[in-house]
């Protein structure tokens, strides 16, 4: 199976785009703990490509997009004791505080 930042970018991006369509909160959780590892990555000092960086914002935009539906549809999942120990900077476990949670994550409480 293959593997790496670019391979992880784009299974990302096609669980981003099937946000909408998940009806377990499983599902969702599994999507967020997928952009984990892609910010592990980084975090690591793996660097995408110019079409891995932009595909990683389309699927971003688009998990923002989905958040007021997915904070209504799977509450526990953004319930306040769960992510207690989540930094900020994964700012996709936080969505419930608003889209400006991806723009400002340090202010956001």
């Amino acid at each position: 199976m293959p593997n790496g930042l670019d391979f992880e970018v784009r299974v990302y991006a096609a669980m981003a785009a099937a946000l909408m369509t998940y009806e377990d909160e499983l599902e969702v959780e599994g999507a967020l703990n997928w952009r984990d590892a892609i910010e592990e990555r980084l975090h690591a000092g793996e660097t995408p490509s110019p079409e891995t960086s932009h595909l990683l914002a389309e699927a971003d935009a688009a998990l923002i997009r989905a958040s007021e539906v997915l904070v209504r549809r799977f509450p526990d999942l953004f319930h306040p004791q769960r992510k207690a120990n989540i930094p900020r900077q994964n700012w996709w476990w936080h969505l419930d505080e608003g889209s400006q949670v991806r723009k400002h994550p340090e202010q956001v409480a």
